[in-house]
């Protein structure tokens, strides 16, 4: 049993006796200072009760001798309750998301091993009993000490083996559109830095943490985009909202911004940390206009009827992921300039994949120079992890400048930074067969799903969703295709889809040969049967069909009350 000064006792009725109160008072009567109160008084549960309420913090202590899992702090107990009543709330809801516990198979993607959830807890050390360590005061302070021991050590390392047997299973949901992460040069160029430089940078940009492979990487991502400048971030959704929220911070705060209705959560959150600086300013207006989905009449209407003077930005997508939909870039930059608006184009499911040089849709409709903020990322298409923008060198210098979730925080690792920038050279220059054999899958398959029958939509992009219409009914088809067929989509819910229309997104890439097409298609197909989303009869349908987005609420509500009826009948 552990104590400190300020734990607080249990009652007799959760383990501790009440001829024990006495001792274990006496115990932290000097050190407790409601405990100390109780000394020399007649001991009695009330009384204990009545301190026990007035002990402000502490963890409870155990009741059982040898207990070695900690109890919650008794003044946090009631903020514990309002996490796991979220936690469960999501749970009720069915939109709790589990993770599969899965390892990449780096020379044959898109397969992947699956491990049972619990795995970690058998992974051995990545340094084997027996290997030597660095020690922590070398005989010597020269280096080559050092260095002979760390040599020592990195050579006897492993990497972790899982201690049980794994499943393999193909992968259709990866955003590693293209299989970059596993390129020959891609993780020849990481492992060359790790052993020329190590395994992190070391520190912020501004301090220690700024290296050629951070400057090269981004004058490689600048005239990818054709803007003067470029700068990395740790991901791009702190790219989008620290850029957003920085660029209203600078521009005033009676900056306006005018918000595609399906943009991604971490635009939203840019402008909502725009709020916020706003309401320190005492500007009580409206910040965020939202215009329905890529209609820019609706757009035009409300730039029209904005304060003129206002500073202005479009925040937009090129690709939107859940939809696929694809943004009318030229008319949205036309309509921006004609109200003096700053355009904000995302371009993060794009990047690699579409343009003569995988500069993404701005590039394919020769729209560059009318764009004036790019965002991207490089853990999509490009394969490896991290975000940017690239625009004027004023916009990047001020965002190097001013942007907390730039300066306040380690840069990439060497080692990403050289991945990336084997990975965009690659894509800008030897990729345009790749990209056009992505394109033909996407085709292929969302025909193949059509032909069977299953309610698939059909955008202009390579995004391939498949509607289920129930998230409880969604997570269970997608234990079943795990589980059973060796296939791992992942079920998609709210909030990063409507109530109503969950659904699979799949992700077909150049490498899913046509083997493993055919078995998707299959084994979806019996799947949507099994569970009474199509009838056996439409699985056999010979025509194609698409869902469109002005049907897609007559399809959903229909599948969900069929569905939800057989499901429970099958439980």
């Amino acid at each position: 049993m552990s104590a400190c000064p300020f734990s607080r006792l249990m009652s007799a009725e959760e383990g501790v006796q009440p001829e024990q109160l006495e001792t274990l008072v006496h115990m932290l009567a000097d050190t407790c200072p409601v405990y100390s109160k109780i000394k020399g008084k007649q001991l009695n549960q009330a009384l204990m009760k009545d301190f026990q309420d007035k002990c402000p913090f502490a963890k409870l202590l155990g009741a059982h001798e040898g207990e070695s899992k900690p109890k919650a702090c008794p003044v946090s107990a009631r903020y514990e309750a309002k996490f796991q009543s979220a936690v469960n709330q999501l749970k009720a809801e069915n939109n709790y998301r589990e993770f599969q516990n899965i390892g990449r198979k780096a020379t044959s993607f898109p397969t992947a091993l699956r491990y049972p959830r619990d795995q970690s807890a058998h992974l051995p050390s990545t340094i084997p009993a027996g290997a030597s360590a660095p020690p922590a005061k070398p005989s010597s302070p020269h280096a080559p000490q050092r260095t002979q021991a760390f040599s020592t050590a990195t050579a006897a390392a492993e990497a972790p083996r899982p201690a049980r047997p794994a499943a393999e299973v193909t992968v259709w949901c990866s955003n590693d559109y293209l299989g970059m992460g596993q390129h020959p040069a891609v993780t020849a160029a990481m492992i060359g830095a790790v052993k020329a430089h190590g395994a992190g940078s070391g520190g912020t940009r501004n301090i220690s943490g700024n290296t050629y492979l951070h400057t090269a990487l981004e004058d490689e991502l600048a005239s990818w985009h054709a803007k003067e400048a470029a700068l990395l971030f740790s991901s791009c959704y702190i790219a989008n909202s620290t850029t957003l929220s920085t660029m209203a911070k600078i521009l005033g705060p009676n900056t306006l911004f005018f918000s595609d209705a399906k943009n991604h959560a971490s635009i939203i959150d840019g402008i909502r940390q725009a709020d916020v600086l706003r309401g320190r300013e005492g500007v009580p207006a409206k910040t965020k206009h939202v215009f329905r989905h890529n209609d820019v009449a609706h757009l035009e209407a409300l730039l029209a009827a904005a304060d003129p003077a206002a500073p202005k930005i479009v925040v937009f997508e090129s690709v939107y992921s859940m939809d696929g939909t694809i943004s009318p870039i030229r008319d949205i930059c036309a309509v921006a300039k004609r109200y003096g608006a700053i355009t904000f184009l995302d371009e993060v499911h794009a990047v690699g994949l579409y343009g003569p040089h995988g500069a993404g849709v701005a590039e394919q409709q020769g729209l560059l120079d009318e764009v004036d903020v790019i965002s991207g990322t490089l853990g999509k298409a490009v394969g490896v992890f991290g975000g940017y923008i690239a625009a004027s060198a004023a916009v990047v210098d001020a965002m190097r400048s001013y942007a907390a979730g730039f300066i306040f925080t380690t840069s990439l690792p060497p080692a990403v930074c050289a991945g990336a920038l084997a990975s965009v050279r690659h894509l800008k220059e030897h990729a345009t067969e790749l990209r056009a054999a992505h394109q033909r899958q996407a085709r292929t398959l969302k025909r193949m799903l059509a032909e069977r029958g299953l309610p698939v939509m059909d955008p202009p992009s390579h995004i391939v969703p498949l509607i289920v219409g129930d998230a409880a009914l969604c997570k269970r088809m997608s234990d079943v295709l795990i589980d059973e067929y060796g296939i791992y989509v992942q079920p998609i819910n709210h909030p990063t889809v409507d109530r109503g229309t969950e659904r699979f997104r799949i992700t077909p890439s150049p490498v899913h040969t046509p083997a493993m097409m055919d078995h998707l298609v299959e084994s979806l197909a019996a799947v949507f049967v099994r569970f009474g989303v199509v009838p056996a009869a439409a699985a056999t349908a010979a025509e194609p069909h698409f869902l469109v987005e002005e049907d897609l609420a007559d399809a959903v509500g229909a599948a969900v009350g069929r569905t939800r009826r057989l499901a429970d009948a099958a439980a």
